[in-house]
């Protein structure tokens, strides 16, 4: 086993500039390609915002303006666009690039989707601009500690440049390829922007605004974050030994009595109360701050964080990709012919055996691309049917349903037959289950020998808690992430839009997609792996640990949770809130000329509490229509807080037009409006009439045995000994 040719026969040409387009280049720098770095010749303003830009680029390998057309000669990809920093001239266009060099694939990440209003690409402006600043509580909007839109645009960028490049096996041709610091929230957002006709019969649990959190504080000062399972509340009365006769809690909030819990949380230590949730089987970890996991045991064996020479360590890749090489006389797999501007992923095959979020979200995304996707179920269909429809929908739209009993050894002919179609298989099994059915990445290749196998894990393939049970809000706690949130002197605070699960999940399908250029460029099969754990991680990229054991970057937010700096905060105007980005202290000066304030430092990187107490006070004098008319007269730049960012969206046609909002007509719950596609191409279309429905379980069995070559007879006598339903 190697690293995939495929991607270390890549090169790429970095001309972003912030913090999306340098995790896309981290990101594939990292996968094996080769990126030459040409910054802006008056220097690069991000440097000094970000303590990990330099660590960011450090793999790349640098060039002058003077060499670009050279290097875009002989590129696979390049990256423009990014953030937006005052005084920084430096772009690009996509479409320019590619008519010189006709192969090259070009990402441009921009702050909003092509048709709407190209304002400031600040990853806070843009979260107040689509509302994402209110998704947490219903009364005030928090600055999101951890920066959605940006990993969002980075991670759909690295989708679509794979989309690309797979696309560019079959026609020889590269393309534009774009999305925006807008959708990349939009992925995040997804289980909380939908709207859903008939929801009397479905399970419509999810999260609310303003939910308790099951974070506890323990006799020693330590908190703990615990997940009451989907099997009831049992379990957790006995792991904090609560008499059942207190009553039904779990009636009472999302999670069950929270005060209750605490009450009897400071009878335990941590590690006593950590001790009797596992030895209930309640899912459960410490919450940790910002870089505490990293000396981990089970950190150190996923080996995701990585040490520079000069002894600062940072996040690495959060994948694993191992290329095998069939044995010869393999047949070479290629795609089927497909008109000039198909989908991007016509021809594909993606077989689907994952369940709840983070197993079936990416190959969802892979579905939006043009991917056929079969979902092949359990007879009782996946748990998220009946635990939260939205969140099915969410990871399953677009999709064909097959049901299997997979455990069944009649099963075993329908997988080799399924297999033997596909390009690549994904599952997010427990560690060892997929060996005992047969679906792990070597048996899947005794069915086609160059197939895509993509495992997602809890905590990882291997080490001391591969076995433990892995969820979204157990990976916000361990991560840092909840103390980050949490904001300074604060308790942790957690995020309801389960942005793990959907980054691992979006991980998976951009391992997918480079596998099967590697299944099309070389005839390997591909073995690949993520975690939870490794996708919360990387989620957190900004922090990087000095030589002399110090972190810096990813600080908490400050106590009221409006941001890390006053110049980059939110703050509460007379009739509402608004964001404000003053980048530079040109800008900063304006800010405080406009709000009459006198005796600031020139430097504004060194105002603190003092500074902000000011500037927050003058604001709450004025209205948010007032202030912002002011702002933008002055080239401050700031947004107005959405409060009803999803709202907004249903009846705007700029938002139809670019595929952000889908509406389709679902034979389960009626009318259903979700989010779309989140990148798009200037020469592949993704078809906006595909059927965007959430497929009812099972549906599809007939018709995808039907194209195995089984006959009615045979299907037939499948459903009759319930191998099939």
């Amino acid at each position: 086993m190697s690293e995939p040719e495929s991607v270390k026969d890549l090169v790429v040409v970095d001309l972003g500039v912030g913090m999306p387009s340098a995790i896309v280049a981290k990101f594939l720098r990292e996968m094996g390609a080769t990126v030459w770095r040409v910054a802006p010749p008056a220097g690069d303003p991000f440097e000094s915002i970000y303590p990990a830009y330099t660590s960011w680029h450090s793999g790349s390998r640098m060039a002058t303006p003077d060499h670009l057309d050279e290097l875009l000669a002989r590129a696979d990809v390049c990256l423009i666009g990014g953030e937006d920093h005052p005084g920084l001239e430096w772009s690009f266009e996509g479409a320019a690039l590619i008519a010189a060099n006709p192969r090259l694939v070009v990402l441009q990440i921009a702050g909003y989707a092509r048709g709407f209003e190209q304002r400031a690409a600040v990853d806070l402006l843009v979260q107040a601009r689509v509302g994402l600043a209110f998704e947490i509580f219903s009364d005030r909007p928090v600055n999101f500690a951890c920066p959605l839109p940006t990993y969002g645009a980075a991670i759909q960028g690295l989708l679509g440049v794979g989309a690309a490049l797979v696309e560019r096996e079959r026609s020889g041709r590269g393309q534009l390829v774009e999305t925006s610091l807008q959708q990349g929230a939009g992925m995040f957002l997804s289980c909380l922007w939908m709207s859903i006709e008939d929801t009397q019969s479905v399970n419509m649990r999810n999260p609310p605004k303003d939910v308790w959190a099951p974070i506890v504080r323990c006799a020693d000062g330590q908190y703990v974050f615990f997940v009451p399972r989907y099997n009831g509340m049992d379990k957790v009365f006995a792991a904090f030994g609560i008499d059942k006769s207190i009553g039904d809690t779990a009636k009472k909030g999302y999670f069950g009595d929270i005060d209750l819990f605490q009450r009897y949380a400071t009878k335990f230590t941590h590690e006593e109360l950590l001790r009797a949730c596992w030895a209930a089987d309640v899912a459960a970890e410490k919450v940790l701050g910002p870089g505490e996991c990293w000396d981990d045991e089970q950190v150190r064996v996923n080996g995701t964080i990585v040490t520079e020479v000069d002894g600062r360590r940072r996040v690495g890749t959060p994948l694993t990709m191992r290329a095998v090489q069939p044995n010869s006389g393999a047949p070479r797999t290629s795609l089927p012919s497909a008109p000039e501007d198909a989908a991007p992923l016509a021809g594909v095959r993606i077989l689907d055996f994952g369940a709840m979020v983070a197993g079936a979200y990416g190959s969802k995304l892979l579905a939006d691309l043009g991917a056929d996707v079969i979902k092949v179920e359990p007879l009782a269909g996946d748990i998220m049917r009946t635990a939260s429809y939205p969140n099915f929908v969410v990871s399953n739209q677009g999709k064909r349903s097959l049901h299997l009993d997979a455990k069944a050894p009649e099963s075993m002919d329908v997988v080799r037959r399924l297999c033997a179609t596909a390009n690549a298989a994904s599952h997010n099994f427990r560690v060892g289950s997929a060996g005992r059915i047969k679906l792990d990445p070597a048996s899947l290749r005794g069915y086609r020998p160059d197939i895509v196998a993509v495992q997602c894990f809890s905590y990882g393939a291997s080490g001391p808690r591969a076995m433990n049970a892995g969820l979204d809000p157990l990976m916000q706690a361990y991560c840092g992430q909840a103390v980050r949130a949490g904001g300074r002197d604060n308790a942790p605070l957690w995020y309801r839009n389960l942005y793990i699960d959907y980054a691992t999940g979006a991980i998976g399908a951009i391992a997918m997609l480079f596998g099967i250029r590697e299944q099309l460029c070389h005839g390997n099969a591909v073995e690949a792996e993520t975690s939870l754990l490794e996708a919360g991680l990387f989620l957190m990229s900004e922090l990087i640990q000095c030589a002399d054991g110090s972190f810096s970057g990813g600080p908490p937010l400050d106590y009221d949770r409006t941001g890390f700096h006053c110049t980059e905060c939110l703050y509460q105007t007379k009739d509402g809130w608004v964001a404000i980005a003053a980048r530079s202290d040109d800008m900063a000066a304006r800010l405080v000329n406009v709000l009459h304030l006198q005796g600031f430092p020139e430097n504004s990187r060194s105002w603190g509490d003092s500074e902000r107490q000011k500037i927050a006070e003058r604001i709450r004098s004025r209205t948010t229509h007032e202030l912002l008319q002011q702002l933008e007269a002055a080239d401050v730049w700031c947004e107005k807080c959405n409060e009803n960012g999803w709202q907004s969206l249903l009846d705007d046609p700029t938002a139809r037009a670019a595929n952000l909002i889908v509406e389709t007509r679902d034979p389960n719950v009626g009318a259903l409006i979700t989010v779309g596609p989140l990148v798009s191409f200037s020469r592949s279309r993704l078809d906006a009439n595909r059927p965007m429905s959430v497929p009812t379980g099972g549906v599809d069995t007939r018709e995808i045995l039907g194209e195995l070559g089984y006959s009615s007879t045979e299907i037939d006598n499948l459903a009759a000994r319930k191998v099939v339903a």
